[in-house]
């Protein structure tokens, strides 16, 4: 019922893609992320899975399978240097989660909803 950032990632693999682009005072930062589950729970009652949320198995109640996606997330980051003490700088991200998340091991799936993170920062050095 938490964040999905709440749920620690034990048997993941990632796909990365990131691009830098700096022009003069300007920086540009671009990230792409997919994320796929190595072992997930097969739906079939009875079986043993691990629940990485609880840190422990359990059993399978059986007719869900346990989608391996486990998401997609986009960041992009910009950023201006004033001079050479100032920085400003803005940060957003967007997180879709994959259908990993849906399995609940009952007859109802989770819902599961879009993260969506901004920050802006001032720097300034001494």
């Amino acid at each position: 019922t938490g964040s999905p950032y709440d749920n620690p990632v034990t048997n993941a693999r990632f796909l990365t893609f990131d691009a830098d682009y700096t022009t003069g005072k300007w920086g540009h930062d671009f990230t792409l992320i997919y994320a796929m589950a190595d072992k997930v729970a097969d739906g079939v009652a009875g079986n043993v899975y691990f629940n990485s949320s609880d840190g422990h198995y359990e059993t399978e109640v059986g007719g869900q399978a346990q989608d391996k996606g486990l998401g997609f997330e986009v960041d992009y980051g910009l950023s201006y240097q004033w001079d050479e003490s100032i920085h400003f700088g803005l940060d957003l991200g967007l997180y879709l989660p994959g259908k990993y998340y849906a399995f609940s091991n009952g007859a109802v799936a989770n819902t599961q909803t879009a993260v969506f993170a901004t920050n802006l920062n001032v720097m300034v050095n001494f």
